[in-house]
């Protein structure tokens, strides 16, 4: 995938499977392009472009900026919503079209039972599963080591969600180069990109872009 900026004339190109790098040496205009590029995604203003192959992306919908590693929610209300989605039509195919109709019939049955022992009546309203199963609590469990958090972040983003570039800000203060390499193969095999947005480099990045503190493109 591809996030350009053309007021910056900057061009950042990801790639699968191998953690791609845009370096600011200075503070200042980090925090300037990170708050610009949070913006942009959030209100999918045409200041930053994100496109794949010749097609331009819905970047609120196509990718994710991680701040924090350990803000990270698995069950935030996008994942939830995207999970009762995926749960809803796989139950309305073949024989579990069936079986939902069966519960859903047994329901009104009890209900209507109870609702004729009562000294006083009710009413309720039962159109569909959804409610149902939003009243189950499903969710996904979460790993207590981060990189696997990460992981599971990351899959489940791209499978429910269809998110495909996740961007990281200051990943080089919490992980190794080789945990870094780790998330980013994982990811590729999903066909998901990871880009970086740090403030130092060690020289082992493979795909980088530096800017230094005058704003002069290095590498």
């Amino acid at each position: 995938m591809k996030l350009v900026n053309y007021s910056r004339q900057l061009v950042v190109e990801t790639e699968t499977g191998e953690a791609s790098f845009l370096v600011i040496e200075s503070e200042q205009e980090l925090r300037k392009l990170v708050d610009e590029l949070f913006i942009s995604v959030r209100e999918d203003t045409e200041d930053w472009i994100l496109s794949e192959g010749e097609e331009i992306q819905k970047k609120s919908s196509r990718m994710e900026i991680i701040f924090s590693p350990w803000m990270v929610d698995l069950n935030n209300k996008k994942i939830q919503k995207g999970l009762i989605k995926q749960i809803l039509k796989l139950l309305q195919q073949g024989v579990e079209a069936d079986r939902t109709q069966n519960i859903l019939g047994e329901l009104r049955l009890l209900l209507n039972r109870l609702n004729d022992e009562l000294l006083f009546g009710f009413e309720y309203e039962i159109e569909d599963i959804s409610e149902i199963l939003k009243a189950c609590g499903i969710n996904f469990p979460e790993e207590s080591d981060l990189v696997t958090r990460l992981n599971q972040y990351i899959k489940i983003c791209s499978e429910l969600l269809d998110i495909k570039l996740f961007v990281f800000i200051g990943m080089k203060n919490y992980f190794t180069d080789e945990e870094i390499h780790i998330l980013s193969r994982e990811a590729g095999y999903l066909g998901c990109y990871i880009l970086c947005v740090e403030n130092r480099f060690n020289g082992t990045e493979k795909n980088m872009i530096l800017l230094d503190r005058d704003l002069c493109r290095v590498i």
